[in-house]
């Protein structure tokens, strides 16, 4: 009788409950799918930079925010970054 309560409690906490699997597998995909968005983002963005007539701290601190904050970061240099430091105009 110990032992149905244990299991139950376990079943009831792993963070699951009330979802099925085809839901939870979607939300895998859609993180992967942000994730490489993010990846794809952020080397985009340091390639930009480091070809860019930027000083040095300027690079720097546009690299860390493409690291930390890719998707953000790569909308901003798009639309601002790349006319103010005399980035490329497309992505060769």
């Amino acid at each position: 009788m110990v032992s149905n309560t244990i299991q139950c409690g376990f079943e009831s906490h792993s963070g699951h409950a009330g979802r099925s699997a085809a839901h939870i597998t979607k939300e895998r995909h859609m993180g992967t799918v942000i994730g490489i968005i993010g990846l794809v983002a952020a080397i985009w963005v340091i390639v930009e930079v480091a070809r860019s007539s930027a000083s040095t701290a300027a690079k720097v601190i546009w690299i860390v925010c493409a690291i930390l904050f890719s998707i953000v970061t790569a909308a901003v240099w798009a639309l601002w970054g790349r006319k103010e430091f005399g980035g490329r105009s497309a992505v060769v």
